[in-house]
């Protein structure tokens, strides 16, 4: 599936290096609601279902996107992380937007890192 980016302000491109994590593979900037995805890295594979499941997600829940199921999500500080068989999903909420990388699993602890500290600026900023 691919989402068009929508947000009055500003452009996708703009959002889009704010999901730019260096070590995902994917990743997307959505509203903190999960129904306008604002920018994206790489193929976004997960469906309008999968960002309303993930918008509404805490410590114990189920994580898919796609056709990849990740588990069951934990925290990590302020931030959600799941495992899937290769890839590890890293969600991220600040005020008015959630944060979402995927990544390879060997690559968790740097993906955490960077996912959490945009997620940050963006609190900072009133996002």
């Amino acid at each position: 599936t691919h989402w068009s980016c929508f947000c009055p302000a500003l452009s996708q491109t703009y959002w889009a290096q704010y999901c730019n994590f260096p070590h995902a593979s994917r990743a997307i900037i959505s509203d903190i609601d999960g129904k306008l995805l604002w920018g994206a890295k790489g193929e976004w594979t997960g469906d309008a279902k999968d960002l309303l499941a993930i918008s509404k997600s805490s410590a114990g829940s189920s994580c898919s996107i796609g056709n990849v199921n990740f588990g069951s999500l934990s925290s990590v500080g302020d931030t959600l992380v799941a495992k899937g068989s290769a890839e590890v999903v890293v969600v991220k909420r600040s005020l008015k937007v959630f944060l979402v990388g995927i990544g390879a699993k060997s690559m968790t602890d740097k993906l955490l890192d960077e996912v959490s500290k945009f997620g940050e600026s963006l609190r900072q900023g009133g996002y």
